[in-house]
């Protein structure tokens, strides 16, 4: 069963704190598991990934070109939401966006009294890559903040795979921020 949690009824620390999960209460089975998962794309690349997508996402691809899933394919996940869950995603998109714009890095500089020069220098990366998990639950909160980041960051190039069973994807995860824009996706970073 599905736990709900109401933070206008609970407020906002009660179900941050009913949400929240410390390392030591992760089970060790899960942490070996990603630890596995981890260690085999690094040791294997690519070919980690097509085994791991055709295990957990049922979908067997040749090739990760062959993972992509065109812009029609988006469209029509998004067509296919109820207007009430399109509307409430949008919300939260918005809220992401401008929470997103507040937080963006900013370069500064400043000169000391004795003349030194300091500061930091924000500068956009050339590459992002995003994985959107699709596994049984669609986080879609989380899809939508690492979207918003590479977005805010003026990524030159980004990618952002989604897991789909079959070859349609997840009408809640395409929704994670419309159809994507032409990106690179092999070896983002």
């Amino acid at each position: 069963m599905i736990r709900t949690l109401d933070a206008r009824a609970l407020g906002v620390d009660a179900v941050v704190g009913a949400l929240e999960r410390p390392p030591s209460q992760v089970p060790a089975d899960v942490s070996v598991a990603v630890d596995e998962i981890l260690a085999g794309v690094r040791a294997r690349g690519d070919a980690a990934v097509l085994e791991y997508t055709a295990k957990f996402d049922g979908f067997a691809a040749a090739s990760v070109p062959a993972l992509a899933i065109a812009a029609a394919g988006l469209d029509a996940a998004l067509r296919a939401l109820e207007p009430a869950a399109r509307a409430a995603l949008d919300y939260a998109a918005d809220r992401i966006e401008r929470y997103h714009a507040a937080a963006m890095p900013k370069s500064w500089r400043l000169t000391d009294e004795h003349g030194s020069s300091l500061g930091q220098e924000v500068r956009p990366l050339d590459r992002v890559g995003i994985y959107i998990p699709g596994g049984r639950a669609a986080y879609r909160k989380r899809q939508r903040n690492h979207v918003e980041r590479k977005e805010r960051q003026d990524c030159a190039h980004g990618s952002r795979p989604v897991p789909a069973r079959g070859r349609s994807p997840r009408p809640q995860a395409a929704s994670a921020r419309g159809p994507p824009r032409p990106t690179a996706f092999r070896r983002s970073c």
